[in-house]
């Protein structure tokens, strides 16, 4: 069996990995790759004895009506319920989907988007790690289609879908302002991604909106390693130390650890502290107190980034769009 891999041969051609699967899948006329590169390709292929795969070895060339979808987690609600959405209004389209979690490793997620190219798929739908801008770059280069979910770069210009973050920061800050909380802690990401820092950009707006000075001892920032341990630190600085009166949760996984936190430190919600948490789900209307929270539109972002993809795809869409639909939030108990 040959141990030579599509890198091998993108090194050996000086070209990326992208355009050597495409080539050696036979789609390299199909996106635009020049003759030249394309014999180039084969030819070293042949020269180093390089074996496809078997599943890349038994499809014909031609449509395989395959999407591939790469989420951040299938244990997480948001992204289990997004890429359900996705499989059910890809099926509407005539579309299978292969699904798989990057567990937000950015090498893992850049091997799954070449392996998903290698077999085959006519395009992706996925939601990026902190680090996959080159990979990124590389589809876009490549001219392979794809839709970012969830979260997309700055000053990168691709098809995406997401919330519109700011708007539903602000409208979050906004209520905890209103209901009189002037001391409001946030816990985000570091913001190398848009929609962290559209999120953390709401909070500072409302702040300046309600004439509530901005105190960055209040904003906490931490990275996508160890996320419990570091939550359950800056949750227990912020409430012994800073003595904050209400906490924005930025994200679904954040939300569980954070409650969690406070009611382990015996924190009485909203009594003590007020909480709000992104992602709504079944079990916060049950709590005591139930959760407010920003509901995500999931299903919608789901349809409309297969709708993005198929367009592109079918009908030959050119140009990009960036969609940013509106949230909801669910006032109850805790805020």
């Amino acid at each position: 069996m040959s141990n030579i891999s599509l890198l091998d041969i993108a090194l050996k051609v000086g070209v990326s990995k992208t355009t050597v699967s495409m080539v050696l899948n036979g789609r390299g006329k199909e996106y635009g790759i020049s003759d030249r590169v394309i014999k180039k390709v084969r030819e070293t292929a042949k020269q180093l004895n390089y074996k496809p795969n078997k599943l890349a070895r038994s499809l014909r060339t031609g449509s395989t009506k395959m999407i591939g979808v790469i989420v951040l987690d299938l244990a997480n609600r948001f992204h289990s319920r997004l890429s359900r959405s996705i499989e059910d209004c890809a099926a509407e389209h005539g579309y299978r989907v292969m699904v798989c979690s990057s567990d937000e490793k950015d090498t893992k997620l850049a091997g799954l988007v070449d392996e998903l190219i290698d077999n085959r798929v006519e395009g992706l739908i996925f939601a990026p790690t902190e680090k996959a801008k080159e990979k990124v770059m590389e589809l876009k280069r490549d001219q392979f289609p794809f839709v970012l979910v969830d979260r997309t770069f700055s000053r990168i210009t691709t098809d995406y879908v997401g919330s519109d973050n700011f708007k539903a920061s602000y409208d979050a800050v906004n209520h905890m302002a209103s209901k009189g909380y002037t001391k409001i802690g946030i816990i985000a990401f570091s913001p190398n991604l848009v929609h962290m820092k559209d999120r953390l950009a709401g909070y500072r707006k409302a702040l300046h909106d309600h004439n509530i000075r901005i105190d960055n001892r209040l904003i906490r920032k931490i990275s996508y390693e160890n996320i419990e341990a570091q939550v359950l630190i800056h949750v227990n600085e912020l409430v012994r130390e800073e003595n904050i009166r209400a906490i924005l949760f930025t994200t679904n996984r954040m939300s569980i650890i954070g409650l969690k936190a406070l009611y382990d430190m015996k924190i009485r919600i909203p009594q003590d502290i007020a909480v709000i948490t992104y992602d709504d789900n079944e079990f916060f209307p049950m709590m005591q107190p139930s959760i407010t929270a920003i509901a995500q539109p999931i299903d919608e972002i789901g349809k409309r980034a297969v709708e993005l993809l198929v367009s592109r795809l079918n009908n030959g869409r050119v140009g990009f769009e960036q969609i940013k639909l509106e949230t909801q939030l669910i006032k109850r108990d805790s805020c």
